[in-house]
């Protein structure tokens, strides 16, 4: 059924990756150059690393002083799972400013602990793909589509923009259960 979605989008479904059911070539994806002209530690993509509690780590691996990440820019030390967008991007930000708050005040920040329950991949307004994930955002065997998955993905982007905002005291994601040994 999902590979018929693709080809009724006009897709062309090449070999897929080894144990995957699909493959999707994100071409054009990168991080912007900021990291590589920073001279702050990068990882294999580009992307700016961190440690769990989301210090930005300088050449040497070590904590830069005063300076932190979020977002689809940076790549968190002992969690490679995360992956951009809203659902890695809003954890990251509020645990950001909690951190930043903590160390305003005198106390050690508390690491980022952020795990995945879905991925959704829209195939246009009336498709998509709801592919179920452990924690770890590793595929298990559940999935949903067609115009079901896609009203779901559209309730999920505009949840995402909203909750934070109007549900922040109850707002939540959640935790990736993995052993987070930080340093004060």
């Amino acid at each position: 059924p999902r590979v018929r979605a693709l080809a009724r989008l006009g897709v062309e479904v090449a070999d897929a990756a080894a144990g995957a059911d699909i493959a999707i070539d994100q071409t054009g994806a990168r991080p912007e150059p900021l990291g590589e002209a920073s001279g702050l530690a990068l990882d294999a993509t580009g992307r700016i690393r961190t440690d769990r509690c989301l210090r930005v780590l300088g050449a040497d691996g070590a904590p830069i002083e005063g300076v932190w990440g979020a977002g689809d820019a940076i790549a968190v030390d002992g969690l490679p799972w995360l992956r951009g967008g809203c659902a890695t991007a809003t954890p990251l930000g509020a645990t950001a400013a909690d951190a930043i708050a903590a160390a305003r005040a005198g106390q050690p920040p508390r690491p980022v602990d952020v795990g995945f329950l879905f991925r959704c991949i829209s195939l246009g307004r009336r498709d998509a793909i709801i592919q179920l994930v452990d924690r770890q955002d590793r595929p298990t065997d559940r999935w949903l589509g067609g115009p079901v998955a896609a009203a779901w993905k559209e309730a999920i982007t505009a949840f995402a923009g909203v909750a934070p905002l109007r549900l922040g005291r109850v707002y939540a994601w959640p935790a990736a259960r993995t052993p987070a040994p930080v340093s004060a």
